[in-house]
């Protein structure tokens, strides 16, 4: 019923609002500058005699905008039209009633406008919630993409995966021209772009990418736009790549690239076997969500095939990869407004790593080693697609969002555990399907009421065998066999839809959303034995796992957004009703679970001067655990720990606070902040851990649980006008308190981790540019408490790099990198790296070509030891690095 009630209101809002437009009496214009430009994204509004906000709007591409009038204008009351941009004088008309098209002239007003045009000093500038910085203020000789510029920015950093982050913490975007071109994949456009194709750089704060909710719907959200240098004219530019070295090292790409505002290409082919990893293109890095509640959580896999994950180095040190890439990204804009957009990327890989690993767990009267040795070999074949439709006007937003991914990753390899040798495989494959579709048009004067859709289906079957008979008292009853394979899948169905109905009334938004979600998952699991006569039999212990999954939300959100010239206030708090159903025959298991919650939540942020401000965050949370919390059967995790549960459903409370103080100074190019985090969680079950010498049993058990955990976190980031070059630091220090339930002890533990790191780039000769980064990291963690088996640990690690470029001619770069990183225990443990490359770049001026010489690892290190630190266990991992290698590029512009 209610959903029948929603649809029928959204509907007759429908009808109503197109029976409002034709009633209601509007004005329209346009607001130009002095030279009778177009002026985009002005804010106009309608006020009444006292100054009160009646409507607001914002001008369109062509300095156009369209206010719907109240009743008012009939009672003779004086309404006037103000027109308002940072960088320009106010400017206001009088409504008549005989009147309705108001053009509006603002001129340039520089006392507002923070912009610096000092010579030799970079060029930047402030309008509103946009920063402004001139591409060519902040690159250099040596830069080869845009990403290369934006990380010189003050504030900014761009790590190797192309991801962005402002003032310390991650975009929500990266737009090109306006637009987003790689439907949020952008760390390839990073990489790829030449900073001669982009004019400026523009940071975009408190960002609502939907036109339509713009001033309606607040957001924290901060995405960056990379202005076009000539974006009337489309034009391809194309890069070809070749290259090959020693030992047997190959790379090659081709790309394909045009930028304008009405198409925008960006294609890539890529291949090689020299450490050049693709992988981190297949990233979606946006953090944009379209309007309602309805979310979906993918199903994990449930088994892997080992405990070790990769070294913390760049992939140029220890990827052993034979590597092709294929990213097709187009867009087009229509001149009806209508957006189309396709991207498609494949990927195939192959590659290996060798490494060993001990594991020590202190528990307070033992202490147990697994010792592993592992030469892992992947195969990884995939291909992604986005079909995206869309029309984002101020009156209007209508899209379709399509994506499909499929994936297949092979595993082999060879282990040694605890001296006991054995061979084992894991194939993964991942099919992904998933649609959005949302309508969010305005009704009325300014109203707008919103539709989305939510569709997924996701399956993700995994078979991992292992081939000899491992722990034989616990697969199999003491009885020996010869090996033992595990399948697992979770194919899971979600479908959500969200209504909403936004009322804007002068400075306060009411958001009211509605709406209901179907989840249907079903989670399969068996283990099988092949005994010493060759013969398949089931797993004696259990059956395994059929479990049938339902969960059913029903939701409303009454949302509530106060803005003025120093607040900024955010509050919502849904209300659920969730009804799971459980059930798993084999085990008698058959059970629901109905649930009705209240979650609030609220953002403050106020504006302490003209560039800093001041935000706080508060949140409550109530939510169930998923599938993975409740299946009976034992899962073979990987091959030393076995998992399953006997508890019901985890319920848990979650209470978050934060602050942080935020200094923007433009004109001093000075960006910092400081702020801390607090988030304590409470659970209803706990995951019950039998440790022994060569397996480790997890089962959740009922039993009450919290955590807590506190973050404490500055940036600072300086432009030096004198040295031209900028100073980036940045601390952390956190400290999570949990307990662990582990050989029938339960165990408080405590971890603190500290991390402080300093980059400096700058130039000490016009011919030289230097750039140090250096980061320390000190965890210690261990079992809190007075017993005299308490056991603690530390650990201290400080990585070291310093790149220095010299370019003796125009269009010679010479660069030395190093990299030094100390490990160190406090048991005197202790562990060095020294890698050293070297490279040099020539670029011809005619034809536009590239020469390109780099030597990698010179020093031809051969392994790199780290340790790790997570409550009870330590944690050092060795492993094999790429030797050394030269190769040689030579690429062509054309």
């Amino acid at each position: 019923m209610k959903v029948l009630f929603y649809s029928l209101l959204i509907i007759s809002l429908l009808v109503l609002s197109k029976s409002s437009h034709s009633q209601e009496k509007a004005v329209a214009g346009t607001v130009n500058n002095i030279k009778n430009e177009p002026l985009a994204n002005v804010s106009v509004t309608l006020k009444s005699e006292k100054g009160i906000i009646l409507t607001s709007t914002y001008t369109n591409e062509k300095g156009a905008y369209k206010l719907y009038l109240p009743d008012s204008i009939r009672s003779g009351s004086p309404l006037y039209i103000w027109a308002t941009f940072l960088g320009y004088k106010k400017a206001n008309s009088k409504i008549s009633s005989d009147k309705l098209v108001y053009n509006l002239i603002l001129e340039e007003d520089p006392i507002q406008l923070s912009e610096v045009k000092i010579k030799d000093k970079p060029k930047f500038s402030r309008r509103g919630d946009t920063l402004s910085y001139d591409v060519n203020s902040f690159a250099r000789e040596e830069d080869r993409n845009i990403g290369d510029v934006i990380n010189r920015i003050p504030g900014f950093t761009v790590d190797k995966d192309g991801k962005v982050t402002f003032n310390g913490e991650n975009i929500s975007n990266l737009y090109l021209g306006g637009d987003d071109l790689m439907g949020g994949k952008y760390g390839l456009a990073t990489k790829s772009i030449s900073k001669d194709m982009i004019k400026s750089v523009e940071v975009l704060k408190n960002h609502q990418p939907i036109k339509v909710l713009k001033d309606k719907i607040l957001t924290d959200k901060t995405a960056v736009n990379l202005v076009l240098k000539n974006e009337n004219e489309f034009k391809l530019t194309g890069e070809g790549m070749l290259g090959g070295g020693t030992p047997s090292q190959f790379d090659a790409s081709g790309n394909l690239i045009g930028l304008s505002k009405n198409l925008k290409v960006l294609n890539s082919i890529k291949a090689n076997n020299s450490g050049v990893d693709f992988r981190p293109h297949l990233k979606n890095l946006s953090s944009h969500t379209y309007l309602g509640l309805a979310k979906f959580a993918k199903p994990s896999f449930l088994t892997n095939s080992g405990t070790v994950g990769p070294p913390d180095l760049p992939p140029h040190n220890y990827y052993n990869n034979n590597s092709k890439f294929l990213s097709l990204n187009n867009l087009v804009n229509k001149k009806n407004g209508l957006q189309l957009r396709l991207n498609l990327q494949g990927f195939i890989d192959k590659n290996d790593i060798n490494h060993s690993s001990n594991v020590i767990a202190y528990l307070p009267t033992d202490t147990i080693t697994y010792s592993e040795q592992q030469y892992v070999t992947q195969k990884t074949n995939s291909i992604n697609a986005n079909i995206f439709a869309s029309k984002n006007e101020y009156n209007l937003f209508l899209t379709n969002d399509f994506s499909f991914d499929i994936k297949r990753d092979g595993y082999s390899s060879p282990l040694n555990f605890n001296s006991l040798k054995f061979n084992q495989s894991l194939n993964n494959n991942e099919y992904d399907f998933t649609n959005n579709f949302s309508y969010i048009p305005r009704i009325g004067s300014n109203s707008v009421i919103g539709i989305n859709w939510h569709t997924s289906y996701v399956a993700n079957p995994q078979k991992l065998f292992i081939d000899e008979g491992l722990n034989p008292d616990v697969i199999n009853n003491g009885n020996q066999y010869r090996n033992l394979s595990q399948t697992s899948k979770t194919p899971s169905f979600f479908s959500g839809l969200t209504f909403s109905y936004i009322v804007p009334t002068g400075r306060v938004t009411q958001n009211y959303q509605a709406g209901f979600s179907n989840e249907f998952r079903t989670l399969q699991s068996a283990i099988k034995i092949t005994d010493l006569n060759g013969d398949q039999i089931n797993y004696p212990v259990d059956v395994g796992n059929e479990l049938h999954w339902q969960n059913h939300k029903a939701f409303v959100n009454p949302s509530y957004n106060f803005r003025n010239d120093r607040w900024r206030i955010t509050f919502n708090s849904p209300i659920q009703l969730q009804i799971i159903n459980y059930k798993q025959s084999d085990y008698q298991l058959d059970k629901s679970f109905n649930q009705f919650t209240i979650n609030p939540a609220a953002t403050i942020n106020f504006q302490t001067s003209t560039e800093n401000h001041l935000s706080t965050n508060f949140n409550y949370d109530n939510n169930v655990g998923d599938i993975n919390s409740v299946y009976r059967g034992n899962l073979l995790v990987n091959y030393r720990t076995l998992r399953n549960n006997s508890a019901d459903l985890q319920v848990r409370q979650s209470f978050g606070f934060g602050m942080k103080y935020h200094v923007e100074k433009s004109i001093s190019l000075i960006l910092a902040n400081v702020g801390f985090n607090f988030n304590q969680v409470t659970a209803n079950s706990i995951a019950f851990t039998t440790l022994t010498n060569n397996v480790q049993r997890t089962e959740f058990v009922p039993l009450k649980n919290s955590s807590q955990n506190l973050t404490l976190s500055t940036d600072f980031s300086k432009y030096l006008f004198l040295l031209k070059t900028k100073i980036q630091a940045s601390a952390s220090y956190n400290i999570l308190k949990t307990n662990l339930f582990i050989n029938e002890e339960l165990l408080p533990y405590m971890n603190k981790n500290f991390t402080a790191s300093l980059n400096y780039d700058f130039k000490p000769i016009s011919v030289i540019t230097l750039n140090l980064n250096t980061r320390y990291n000190y965890t210690t963690g261990g079992q809190t408490g007075n017993r005299s088996e308490t056991y603690r640990f530390s650990a201290n690690r400080l990585d070291q790099s310093l790149t220095i470029a010299y370019t003796p001619i125009a269009r010679l770069t010479i660069e030395t990198d190093a990299q030094h990183i100390y490990n160190k225990q406090q048991d005197n443990l202790r562990a060095q790296l020294l890698l050293l490359n070297s490279s040099f770049r020539y670029r011809f001026s005619k034809p536009r070509v590239d020469l390109d010489a780099r030597l990698t690892n010179l020093l031809n290190v051969k392994n790199y030891t780290t340790t790790f630190i997570s409550s009870n266990q330590l944690s050092e991992s060795s492993y094999d690095l790429r030797k050394r290698m030269a190769i040689l590029r030579l690429s062509y512009v054309f």
